[in-house]
């Protein structure tokens, strides 16, 4: 299994239990509450934005099997889709940043 880092662009190839977009709207983002939030899908392709620790409270590291990725999918123009949490088994790596 290839190592995902921030900013590698990925696929979503398995969802393990219930994705909650409204979970980007807590309310600190006013353009967040004002997107058009969608649930995430099998198949779609987002950018990881940031790495959480299993607890959420620090920054994760790639190699824990625990980390949590926070993947940020847009539509081509370029709008916010939608923003969501997975495991890294439910992921799949599309292009490496930079690449």
């Amino acid at each position: 299994m290839d190592r995902l880092n921030q900013s590698d662009v990925v696929r979503i190839v398995q969802i393990d239990g219930p994705v909650d977009a409204d979970a980007a709207r807590d309310g600190r983002n006013k353009e967040a509450e004002l997107a058009p939030w969608r649930i995430p899908v099998i198949g779609d392709v987002g950018t990881i934005v940031h790495l959480a620790s299993p607890d959420g409270k620090r920054l994760g590291n790639p190699d824990d099997p625990g980390t949590r990725y926070i993947v940020h999918g847009t539509a081509p123009d370029g709008r916010t889709e939608w923003v969501a949490e997975f495991a890294r088994g439910e992921l799949e790596l599309v292009k490496r940043a930079g690449k």
